[in-house]
């Protein structure tokens, strides 16, 4: 992969706090041999939309691999690829060569790898590979016997406040794939839920994250994924 490609990309995208756009692209390869990234349109600043491709290939080469920036830096932004990002690559059938190699995903701090099966790789310091500072730039009914585990209530009582949160954003819950996942911060336990698109092959970020306390189900903090 050329460093300056990736580079050109992390600095058009304005990276930081706020005014950030997703910038992205297909790395190509001609019948030559010879590679060159074919820009996507840019992006919003939380999402970004692919052109049409088929079989991985754009415009008569081979996809051997897309890219796509995370520019937002503020605290309520997820830096690593979001659920729909690892999803769009994972299900999309023109994504399936055997030359494809992943979906690189750029924040400012990291370099992340979506491979084809939708597992994410760490792959370095974003400063240190691109060698470039880019500074500044429920309501439910539940049993008796669910009510006696107590990881239960606390998933049901999260998600009911998870779902209050996502409608106050703007998000279509019952339009959307709910992820559920927990995570350690400082001594407690917090419940992650995270609210993707169904249609989401051939677009990249847009999710709500929301995190909840598991001991009083209190809202910890909300994300975009991008």
């Amino acid at each position: 992969m050329r460093v300056p490609l990736l580079m050109q990309n992390s600095i058009d995208s304005q990276p930081g706090v706020s005014g950030g756009h997703e910038e992205g692209g297909f790395v190509l390869r001609d019948a030559n041999g010879n590679v060159s990234v074919s820009r996507w349109q840019q992006g919003e600043q939380d999402r970004i939309i692919l052109p049409t491709y088929q079989d991985c290939r754009f415009e008569g080469q081979e996809i051997i691999a897309t890219l796509h920036t995370h520019p937002n830096t503020g605290g309520n932004y997820l830096q690593e690829p979001s659920e729909t990002d690892k999803r769009a690559v994972r299900d999309d059938p023109n994504l399936k060569a055997a030359f494809y190699e992943g979906e690189l995903v750029i924040s400012q701090e990291k370099i992340y790898l979506i491979e084809s099966n939708g597992q994410v790789r760490e792959i370095g310091d974003t400063r240190i590979i691109l060698q470039v500072d880019l500074e500044g730039t429920m309501a439910a009914v539940l049993t008796p016997d669910v009510l006696q585990d107590d990881i239960a209530v606390s998933l049901a009582r999260a998600i009911a406040a998870a779902n209050k949160r996502a409608r106050d954003s703007g998000v279509d819950v019952l339009q959307s794939i709910i992820t559920i996942t927990q995570r350690a911060l400082d001594g407690d336990t917090l419940w992650r839920i995270n609210y993707g698109p169904r249609e989401y092959i051939g677009r990249r970020g847009g999710d709500l994250i929301v995190e909840v306390d598991s001991s009083d189900s209190s809202i910890k903090q909300v994300l975009r994924g991008q």
